[in-house]
């Protein structure tokens, strides 16, 4: 048994039947005494009410949900938020929390990725083999899927504006990357406190690249650790949100942390969103690739939308969620 305890916090909006899956898949982890704090982000659906019952019976009232994995953990908390706070500020309300009962390890997982069962003590080994890590995370894989790997980390690369997830994985034992997905990240939260937590101008996307940013600069190493792996939930394309957060906020990811210019910054976009018509092209005249044609042109279609509002909403100022 590790000696570490850690508090997982589970971000819900929207998705209480995934979170509580997520919770059971927290619940049968191995070999490292687990604490659960389930953060709703101001659900409208329903999902704060139903948390709210299933959880106020702590962990005995769960075994009846989740099974008997239920009686594994050392305790399950609710937190509930008066509004939706993205995924930057939700995950600092966790840890806000965290701090308050004195937490040493945090992982931070959003409901759509499954931990395995050595998942959690592997990354949290790996945090207290090396003080001077602040971040580890694991392999992300597909649920299901011809692909397998997702991404290992990943990498920033200033000269080429780009911050992109590995594809690779480097080695069989903790290596250093650039960042983590912030779909499953076990932090350290004094290196968190350290930097000050996720910036919330972002809301969604690059919150997680930005923070490890941070910490990198401040002298704190991001590990990947290969021997543990979280399944994650991506299906399809990309709905228009994700567009737009992607393309605003990768201005402020670059300004604020390396100074790259904004006017370099719309070139990298620029040139992405010509790789995406180029892959509808294709597909309009390769047949090997007709199936691809409805998924390429909703891609094209959404990016060149949020190419422009995102850089409209970054010269104007507006970050933070996405105004209408």
């Amino acid at each position: 048994m590790n000696s570490a305890s850690v508090l997982v916090a589970i971000l819900n909006w929207h998705s209480a039947p995934a979170t509580l899956e997520c919770l059971a898949a927290v619940a049968r982890s191995r070999g490292v005494g687990v604490e659960v704090l389930v953060v709703d982000n101001g659900s409208t659906d329903g999902s704060a009410e139903e948390l709210a019952r299933v959880l106020g019976g702590g962990v005995e009232g769960l075994a009846g949900v989740i099974g008997e994995g239920a009686s594994t953990l050392q305790g399950v908390h609710y937190l509930p938020l008066p509004r939706n706070n993205g995924y930057a500020g939700g995950m600092n309300a966790a840890l806000e929390w965290a701090a308050g009962v004195g937490a040493e390890y945090v992982l931070l997982l959003t409901p759509d990725a499954l931990v395995g069962p050595e998942t959690i003590g592997r990354l949290t080994a790996a945090l207290e083999a090396d003080p001077g890590a602040g971040v580890a995370g694991p392999v992300v894989v597909y649920r299901a899927g011809p692909e397998r790997l997702i991404g290992a980390g990943g990498s920033i690369d200033p000269g080429r504006v780009r911050a992109d997830l590995y594809r690779t994985v480097g080695g069989d034992k903790p290596y250093p990357v650039d960042w983590i997905d912030g779909c499953c990240m076990l932090v350290r939260r004094e290196a968190v406190a350290v930097v000050g937590g996720f910036d919330e101008r972002y809301f969604l996307y690059f919150e997680e690249t930005d923070l490890c940013a941070r910490l990198g600069a401040a002298g704190w190493r991001i590990l990947l650790v290969p021997d543990a792996e979280v399944l994650h939930e991506k299906v399809g394309a990309p709905a228009s949100y994700y567009y737009y957060y992607m393309n605003r906020n990768r201005y402020h990811f670059w300004n604020k942390n390396f100074g790259v210019h904004p006017a370099r910054v719309a070139l990298a976009i620029a040139g992405e969103t010509g790789g995406l018509a180029a892959s509808w092209g294709l597909s309009l005249c390769l047949p090997s690739r007709r199936h691809r044609r409805a998924d390429d042109r909703k891609r094209l279609a959404l990016q060149l939308q949020a190419m422009i509002k995102g850089a409209r909403d970054y010269r104007r100022g507006r970050l933070g969620p996405m105004q209408q």
